[in-house]
């Protein structure tokens, strides 16, 4: 009978070899999974977040965060406020009736007198603001602000542009300007806000001045606001639509019937009060020369907040580009959904002219 024995050896023999070759590797094993020689843990890093840029331009950003008030309606015209729950404030801009009143402001001819150039020096502590439209009287000739202009304190002369208002004249008449406190037309002013020639605003003048039938030798744009008819009306405009201004009111959308007319922003609504006889007197002067259109708009239809609205949301989706200004802050330029310009100031607007671009129709009601 055969021995096993060397199998049983030869068998023994391999498990002793088999756990002999797991003890040599367990330490390893043990080793890469404890203590200090452990694998780090990958920890992926934070997501951070950038935080977003300011949307659009303060124009855009004005024209979103306003309210739009209850309206008032008058002869052909119907007023939005514009309201803003916490309006910015504290900035010193003065206007320049204030500042032709406590002699703070120097206007001259220039040396070689120019019609669509005025020298004008602020010789206050105060900034002081000269708005397109307004009209300044003296000089060879009355003329017309051409464009926003904001003077800082203490500056030196700045050449500030105009138009002229008087096209018969081109003599000294007094040595000193004033400002008879009014402003030009509204179609004058959209005119002006497209940097219309000299030869069309006299145009529009000669039409303005048959449309009031008012007579005037050097064809004075200033004397239609000084026809005794045509200021006793302005002057209804101006006593019906004065509860528009309230005291965080910024600015107004003006329409006639379903159109909108016009709009005038401001970041502080202390300015536009300042402002507001003048502006008001701008945008009544059309119906009360063109009646028949606005009555015919009044009758039709009735302005609504959210026209107003629409045409502010689409002020976003208009064309911007920069242009120089004589004074302190920058002008935007406005073109295609909503037309006209804004002065911009620290990245606030002290005044936006703003009116219809691409047509804009009237929303359905529901």
């Amino acid at each position: 009978m055969r021995s096993h024995k060397p199998t049983t050896c030869g068998t023994l023999l391999s498990l002793v070899f088999i756990l002999t070759a797991c003890i040599q590797h367990a330490p390893a094993a043990y080793l890469e999974e404890s203590g200090d020689h452990r694998r780090p843990e990958v920890v992926e890093p934070p997501i951070v977040i950038p935080p977003r840029p300011r949307p659009g331009n303060a124009l855009t950003r004005l024209a979103g965060q306003v309210e739009v008030g209850s309206p008032t309606s008058y002869r052909g015209l119907t007023v939005f406020p514009l309201v803003m729950r916490r309006p910015a404030g504290g900035r010193d801009i003065r206007t320049l009736d204030e500042a032709l009143n406590r002699d703070w402001i120097v206007i001259h001819e220039k040396d070689r007198a120019t019609v669509s150039e005025l020298r004008v020096r602020n010789d206050s502590d105060h900034r002081i603001f000269l708005m397109s439209g307004e009209i300044i009287t003296g000089g060879k000739q009355n003329r017309i602000v051409r464009e926003d202009v904001l003077l800082g304190p203490r500056s030196r002369f700045v050449s500030v542009p105009v138009y002229c208002g008087e096209k018969e004249r081109w003599t000294e008449s007094t040595g000193s300007f004033s400002s008879p406190r009014t402003m030009a037309d509204l179609s004058l002013r959209q005119m002006s806000s497209k940097s219309e020639s000299q030869e069309g605003i006299w145009r529009e003048i000669e039409g303005r001045m048959d449309a009031a039938k008012v007579q005037s030798r050097t064809r004075n744009y200033q004397q239609i606001f000084e026809d005794k008819e045509v200021n006793r009306r302005l002057s209804d405009y101006v006593s019906e639509f004065r509860r528009c201004c309230g005291g965080r009111t910024v600015g107004v959308v003006v329409m006639s019937g379903r159109r909108i007319v016009g709009c005038d922003l401001f970041s502080d609504p202390r300015l536009l009060s300042a402002l507001w006889d003048k502006i008001c007197r701008s945008y009544a002067l059309d119906p009360i020369l063109r009646p028949e259109p606005y009555r015919e708009q009044f009758r039709r239809h009735d302005g609504r907040a959210e026209d107003v609205r629409r045409f502010l949301d689409r002020i976003q989706h208009s064309g911007f580009s920069g242009a120089g200004t004589p004074g302190e802050g920058s002008r935007l330029v406005v073109r295609g959904a909503a037309e006209g310009d804004a002065l911009l100031w620290r990245d606030r607007v002290v005044h936006a002219a703003l009116f219809p671009g691409h047509t804009i129709r009237p929303m359905r009601r529901r």
